[in-house]
């Protein structure tokens, strides 16, 4: 731990000892980091087979391409489909079937009435 860094916990109102505490905690860290970058060489030298094992594709992994790419297809389905309805709203004549009334015509039934 840096001089900054223990200013730092004295000044957020850390003690002496919770900083103590926190070093020593750092260094265990650090001394099983280190052990067990050391064993993993080994480990890998021993299993050679199991080493091969996870490299290889799974089964799993198979299966999730397969999904993947169903996902796809459907996506790609269904996005055609919403470009053809969106083009056919566009296409589509939007005017009502009723005639608007205009203000000529609302005058004249109230003439006539």
């Amino acid at each position: 731990m840096k001089m900054r860094d223990i200013i730092a916990l004295a000044r957020a109102g850390y003690k002496m000892k919770d900083i103590q505490a926190l070093e020593e905690k750092e260094a265990l860290e650090e001394e099983e980091e280190k052990k067990q970058e050391e064993e993993k060489p080994e480990e890998a030298d021993r299993n050679p087979e199991e080493k091969e094992a996870q490299e290889s594709p799974s089964d799993e992994l198979s299966e999730i391409k397969k999904q993947l790419e169903e996902l796809t297809k459907e996506k790609d389905g269904l996005k055609s489909r919403l470009e053809e309805a969106q083009k056919d709203l566009k296409e589509k004549d939007h005017k009502s079937d009723e005639k608007e009334e205009t203000l000529e015509d609302v005058i004249r039934e109230f003439l006539e009435d």
